[in-house]
Parts: structure tokens; C-alpha cells; sequence
């Protein structure tokens, strides 16, 4: 099993900025940014389309707020709702499993196009914690880990995160990722978090994502870890055409809360 924690800064308007990233684009010009991340079951469905030359940066973004954002699958359209600020909306967008997602976003005479394929949930079989001794990795304290079965015909994708008494992990600090390629079919336990104390609540999410969302991340991770000023910045790999940037992402969501005592 292998796992990659990244920085994750695109999703704008679904997390806080904690540390300041200042990465370049290849060129100077402005690029369309859209990020949209469609949930399976019902939810708000939100599509952020904004011009930055600076991805990872808020100073220099700018929304773009005249687009025209259609989702559709095999048999309907459905037109989101400019709710201003660069922001459009499906509210309460029943989306269904095993089933692929266009999005279109029109603007400027220029129509971005991506698709995302909605996979079914993993569900988490349990989370449980341990109480682990200090060691010159980390304080004692107990480690919470998730425990679920992997599909055994194919090859699967996961995102964990959740909070821990209201206060989120897995967010913009360490989006952790996850794939079966050691575990494929065997029930997984996977380490979250350490250090916690009894009395802690923690709610912990696990996504099945598909193996475009998972690259998304991973790429990135590898652009924020990499220290060297001399290999030239890459942009993210995006799923939009047109050489936009961002992505569109689809998730099914398992949920289970833990109280250490």
C-alpha cells in the first residue's frame, strides 16, 4: 500500500489557505481555473471558475463571472446558477453511482469541457484507535486507523479525512491519499492520526475516487514537495480541455465517528 500526503490548495472555496505558496504558471498569461468536485448522492454541487496567473496564490485571481456552466449525463442538462463571485451552483444535484458526469463552462467564446466517472462507496468497516509509545517520529498518544475491504477485480483510488473535535485534518496541510496497489482485495488498516488524547471525537471520511482525481493530487503533492529551484514549475494535471486548469473531480463518501475513551 503506498500513500501520498499533499499540500492542496486548488479547491478555493471548500478550504482555508494555511501556509503561503507562491508557484509560478510556465507563462505569464492568465489561464481559466475551474474546480468542481460532484459528490455522489444529494448535494450542493459548486463549480468555482476563476482567470489566475499564480495557482496556488489568491492575490492575483480574478473570478470570472459571466460563464455559462452545464452538467450533463447520458440523458439530462442541468444548468447551474451564477451565485456571483466567480461561483455557480446545482443546489441539492441527486448525482448517481457508475455513472459519467460532463461538465461544460462557456465563456469568452471559449467552451472548457471535462468528464468524471461517480464510483460506488468503499464502506468504512470500522475506525478504531491504538495507544502507541513515543518515538523520534512522534509524541505518545493514541493513533486512529481506518479499517475497510478492498474490491479484489480492480484497481481503486481513496482521499481520507475528517476532524478531529471540529478541527480538520487531511485538508490544504496534508490531503492524504491512497492506493491498493500492495493490498489489492484485503481488508485495510489504514493509520490516520496520531498523538490524540482521550475525550477526542473524531469523524473520519473516506472517498473512492477515480484514477484522475487521485493523479490531480498527486501531482501536485510532487510540485509542493519538490525544493529545487532547478527544474523549471509544471502546472497540475488537469482533466479540462483547452488547456484550463483545475479539475473536476467526483467522490462516494463513507463516514463513521469515534470517541476515544
Amino acid at each position: 500500500m503506498k500513500y501520498v500526503c499533499t499540500l492542496f490548495f486548488i479547491l478555493l472555496f471548500f478550504s482555508s489557505c494555511k501556509k503561503t505558496i507562491d508557484v509560478k504558471l510556465k507563462n505569464e498569461d492568465k489561464k481559466i481555473v475551474i474546480d468542481s468536485r460532484l459528490m455522489l448522492g444529494v448535494n450542493d454541487f459548486n463549480v468555482k471558475v476563476s482567470l489566475s496567473d499564480n495557482f496556488f496564490g489568491n492575490s492575483t485571481i480574478v473570478p470570472v463571472l459571466d460563464a455559462s456552466v452545464v452538467l450533463r449525463d447520458d440523458n439530462n442538462t442541468y444548468n447551474l446558477t451564477n451565485i456571483g463571485d466567480g461561483n455557480y451552483k446545482l443546489p441539492l444535484f441527486n448525482a448517481s453511482e457508475n455513472k459519467n458526469y460532463k461538465l461544460f463552462v462557456n465563456t469568452n467564446g471559449m467552451v472548457y469541457e471535462a468528464s468524471s466517472f461517480v464510483l460506488y462507496p468503499i464502506e468504512l468497516v470500522d475506525v478504531f484507535y491504538l495507544f502507541e509509545e513515543a518515538s523520534i517520529f512522534s509524541d505518545k498518544g493514541f493513533t486512529i486507523y481506518t479499517q475497510f475491504k478492498d474490491p479484489l477485480a480492480e484497481v481503486n483510488y481513496y482521499r481520507i479525512d475528517g476532524s478531529v473535535n471540529g478541527d480538520k485534518f487531511g485538508g490544504v496541510d496534508n490531503i492524504i491519499l491512497v492506493d491498493d496497489g500492495l493490498e489489492n482485495g484485503n481488508v485495510i488498516d489504514y493509520p490516520v492520526l496520531g498523538e490524540l488524547e482521550l475525550g477526542d471525537e473524531v469523524i473520519v471520511n473516506l472517498y473512492h475516487i477515480n484514477l484522475s482525481t487521485y493523479n490531480y493530487y498527486k501531482e501536485l503533492g510532487l510540485i509542493l514537495d519538490s525544493e529545487t529551484d532547478l527544474v523549471a514549475p509544471t502546472n497540475p494535471l488537469s482533466n479540462w480541455s483547452n488547456n484550463a486548469l483545475g479539475n473536476f473531480s467526483t467522490m462516494a463518501k463513507s463516514t463513521k465517528t469515534i470517541v476515544i475513551q
